[in-house]
């Protein structure tokens, strides 16, 4: 009966602390225009790079890994909308996890940033998807 209930427990507290796009530990960029791309493998997994021009006339670069990191499993979705956002043009809000790749020759030459979410925007301050102050 005991284990029964430690391990209900065990399951809600884990729901409670789920991996999301929009948390605060995530940084985001409104506004951004995706201007480059790049794909290929790394240890057996695809992966891609974006770099985007962001308001203030900085860049900014992130990448995902299929099959790498907590980011991995959304890395077909990501590669189709990195795509479309940079195919068209359109401004977006990067979600990003800084400080997350490892292997130096991989960041030495994109980037240590994770891509976590896109989000579209349609206008200069108008962005879907969640913002934090």
């Amino acid at each position: 009966m005991i284990s029964s209930v430690l391990i209900i427990i065990g399951l809600l507290c884990n729901s409670a602390r789920a991996e999301w796009t929009g948390d605060s530990t995530n940084h985001f960029y409104s506004n951004a225009v995706i201007t480059d791309m790049h794909v290929g493998q790394l240890d057996n997994s695809q992966y891609f790079c974006i770099k985007a021009q962001l308001t203030n006339n900085n860049t900014i670069s992130a990448c995902s890994v299929q099959k790498q990191g907590k980011w991995g499993w959304a890395y077909e979705i990501l590669f189709s909308q990195a795509k479309l956002f940079y195919s068209t043009g359109q401004r977006v809000r990067l979600y990003i996890q800084h400080n997350v790749w490892t292997y130096s020759k991989f960041y030495n030459v994109f980037s240590r940033n994770a891509l976590a979410g896109l989000s579209s925007c349609s206008g200069q301050s108008t962005c879907f998807g969640p913002a934090y102050e």
